[in-house]
């Protein structure tokens, strides 16, 4: 099951489940993309969209007996829903808290509360988040309630790891930087995308699939043993101490 699938980041990870057999449900709130995922996909995986708006309390609480009628096994419930809107401190109101946050951090800790039952039935249930290192490794201008909402994510997952390991249900997350998706590299222009790729050791935004790639992995079998971990995919952006680290001419 993945939350947010229907564009971008979710899309690839869409792309990567479907390799494996049985149901893969999409649920996004953009009707028009999940519309065509079909003609997307590859693999013996059987596809099945949802619109659903995780906003709605009353219809994400309502989600597991709509989707998993006789209460049915969930071997892997990949939360990528969120929002990353720009506002600075001086100029938020309390709306923008509660969207950021609720659709960011709310929405995911009450899917994952919702399907527990499910992910319990499973032979090895696995929970895989899309946070970000925004709020848990690096800050940005505008990003105050984004990067609140991310720490808000790892911090949720580190407890319920300890919570969820007496049913073998392993919970982990991933960390993007920069990725190369529709609406970032509409809104940096090409300039300043150049100009990130220069603060980026490996030299270029990650591509949706890099990160689709390490879901993939940390909901398989062969992540069998990691539990409470998030694997900073950045393409080693945080990793430079001084300025002589990083090779601006390239």
């Amino acid at each position: 099951m993945v939350f947010g699938g229907a564009t971008g980041i979710g899309r690839a990870i869409v792309q990567r489940l479907a390799r494996r057999p049985g149901r893969l449900i999409v649920l996004d709130k953009n009707e028009t993309e999940l519309a065509k995922l079909t003609g997307l996909i590859e693999g013996p995986a059987k596809l099945e969209c949802l619109t659903v708006d995780v906003l709605d309390t009353d219809g994400l609480t309502a989600l597991p007996q709509r989707i998993l009628k006789d209460g049915a096994a969930l071997d892997v419930l990949a939360f990528n829903a969120g929002i990353y809107p720009t506002v600075t401190v001086e100029e938020s109101q309390p709306k923008d808290w509660d969207l950021v946050s609720g659709l960011n951090a709310r929405a995911c800790y009450f899917a994952i509360r919702g399907f527990l039952p499910n992910l319990r039935k499973s032979k090895r249930g696995s929970i895989v988040l899309t946070s970000s290192i925004t709020g848990n490794r690096t800050g940005a201008t505008g990003l105050a309630i984004y990067g609140a909402s991310k720490a808000a994510m790892n911090g949720m997952m580190r407890s319920m790891a300890l919570e969820f390991a007496k049913d073998g249900i392993t919970i982990n997350a991933v960390e993007p930087g920069v990725v190369g998706t529709e609406p970032v590299l509409k809104g940096l222009g090409p300039q300043n995308e150049a100009k990130m790729k220069l603060l980026i050791p490996l030299g270029r935004l990650a591509d949706p699939d890099d990160i689709a790639a390490s879901v993939e992995f940390l909901s398989s079998e062969n992540a069998r043993y990691i539990t409470g971990q998030s694997i900073i995919l950045d393409g080693g952006m945080t990793l430079p101490e001084w300025p002589e680290n990083i090779d601006f001419n390239v």
